[in-house]
């Protein structure tokens, strides 16, 4: 038998022989414009070096600004949708 590592690196492999990156249409399809222009937006952020090594600060900004439900909405729409799977309930 398979182990379960053995099995996601075969579904992986799946997945990228059926991905073709240089094909922009086949790469990017299934996204909205919207979903796209967020993405450039977090990557773009993560590049600002001054942001990086900030925020905690900002984080903390903008709770105190505007509160946790905007701020926790926003980070969840953003930042935590384009890096993580999923979350637990």
């Amino acid at each position: 038998t398979i182990s379960q590592h053995q099995a996601v690196n075969v579904n992986v492999n799946a997945l990228h022989a059926n991905c073709n990156f240089s094909d922009a249409q086949s790469a990017h399809g299934s996204k909205s414009t919207f979903e796209l222009l967020t993405a450039i937006g977090v990557f773009s952020s993560c590049r600002l070096p001054f942001l990086i090594r900030n925020a905690e600060y900002f984080l903390d900004l903008s709770y105190k600004t505007l509160g946790h439900g905007i701020t926790n909405a926003v980070m969840k729409h953003t930042f935590f949708r384009h890096f993580c799977a999923g979350e637990d309930r």
